[in-house]
């Protein structure tokens, strides 16, 4: 970029006015300026966004260059908290969501090793050809723990069917509504098959047809080989489950104030610097709750109740209304947001379902 005359920085990029040549302090000066100088602009947001509704109106006066973007505050905030919450789920060991396969499969073993024992037994016996001895390895076998014996377990039932009754009436996989599925739609799977053939093997051995039926037989086995992964995968997907609320919710608040005259983005760029706030303050929360002891319950509550505010709060200072149309538009509001979320959980756990 063409420099003025005598110019000691660059119109065009701020960068110094400099012929390339710098000694080793120079060098060392720049190095430890990029790795330790925090931007100016984290403060500024980060106080602007804890004073409800502030950033987005600063935003709105012009005031872009200070601040985060809006969408990249989000996405930055929301990973920090899914990070934090794989973090604290990965410590307190999840319940294992394959334990019902992994005790079908230690019976199988159990059953097998008994097998194995009754026929060593008999063999023994006949080479033998002594009543006392076999009658001592009788008595060994029944001195076994009982289990042995009971645990007869070789197969697992699966649904195999995604319809109940009727073809009409569609029934959500195994993991979620099984209360609506119909035992006869089961089938027996022989443990050792869902240990060492894979999916697709298995649809073919056991003649699964039917393109939604191959697709809940195959998730079945998945959860039941490797469900402990599932709550991870449900979490890594959640940042875009909220990310595609956004423009949802952004609609609500734009019917809901439609007499302002703000553009639709106004209202989306308010639900980004709302989540992004509730991103934030439940993630130092979860960094803070191993130190607080005593004090988890009281900050706990304190945290749901600045949780539930904060958007009233920041409602009133971005859309300037008074309180009582702020507080019944709030309500409305809640109430949308709550039936939005609780669709896009369920479309969030089908989606991870049928994609894990």
């Amino acid at each position: 970029y063409p420099l003025p005359k005598d110019a000691n920085f660059c119109p065009n990029c701020s960068q110094r006015n400099h012929d390339g040549r710098f000694t080793f302090k120079e060098f060392l000066s720049q190095l430890f300026d990029n790795l330790f100088n925090l931007d100016n602009r984290i403060f500024r947001t980060l106080g602007a966004l804890a004073i409800p509704g502030k950033l987005t109106v600063n935003y709105f006066e012009g005031k872009h260059i200070r601040y985060y973007h809006p969408m990249r505050l989000f996405l930055i905030s929301g990973a920090l908290l899914i990070a934090l919450l794989s973090i604290k789920i990965g410590n307190s060991a999840p319940q294992d969501l394959t334990q019902s396969f992994n005790q079908t499969k230690l019976l199988h073993q159990k059953h097998l090793f008994y097998l194995q024992l009754d026929s060593l037994r008999r063999s023994t016996a006949a080479t033998l050809h002594s009543r006392n001895a076999a009658a001592a390895l009788d008595t060994l076998l029944a001195k076994l723990d009982s289990s042995y014996i009971s645990a007869k377990n070789d197969s697992l039932p699966l649904w195999t069917s995604f319809f109940h009754n009727s073809e009409k009436e569609t029934i959500i996989q195994r993991g979620f509504l099984s209360v609506f599925l119909d035992e006869s739609n089961k089938e027996n799977f022989a443990v050792e098959d869902i240990e060492y053939m894979s999916e697709d093997s298995i649809l073919e051995a056991y003649n699964i047809q039917g393109f939604w039926t191959r697709i809940l037989v195959r998730q079945q086995i998945k959860l039941n080989k490797k469900g402990d992964n599932f709550i991870f995968y449900l979490l890594g997907n959640t940042i875009w489950m909220m990310l595609v609320m956004m423009p949802m919710l952004a609609l609500v608040l734009k019917m809901l104030y439609f007499r302002r005259n703000y553009f639709y983005l106004e209202n989306l760029i308010f639900s980004f610097h709302v989540h992004s706030f509730l991103f934030l303050l439940i993630s130092i929360v979860l960094l803070a709750v191993d130190w607080l002891g005593k004090y988890s319950e009281p900050v706990g509550l304190m945290t749901f109740f600045v949780s539930a505010f904060y958007p009233m709060f920041a409602m009133k200072r971005f859309y300037k209304q008074g309180w009582i149309k702020t507080i019944f538009k709030f309500f409305i509001s809640s109430i949308s947001y709550l039936a939005i979320f609780i669709l896009a959980i369920l479309g969030l756990v089908l989606a991870s379902l049928v994609f894990f």
